[in-house]
């Protein structure tokens, strides 16, 4: 099972209330944390250098 440092969950918690304006447990921003990991894991790809190069072209 993946986890967090506690400095990443702190700074979570920290975020989180600035955000919400309450407070969570060190286990649901644990829990939270990970998950927007994931998300950003499963969103995020790098562009490779021919979709770039293909893109410029489309703007020409």
């Amino acid at each position: 099972m993946k986890v967090l440092s506690q400095k990443a969950v702190t700074d979570f918690q920290a975020a989180y209330k600035k955000v919400h304006g309450k407070d969570i447990s060190y286990d649901e921003a644990q829990r939270q944390g990970l998950q927007l990991l994931r998300l950003f894991q499963l969103v995020y790809r790098p562009i490779s250098k021919g979709i770039m190069k293909n893109e410029k072209a489309k703007r020409i």
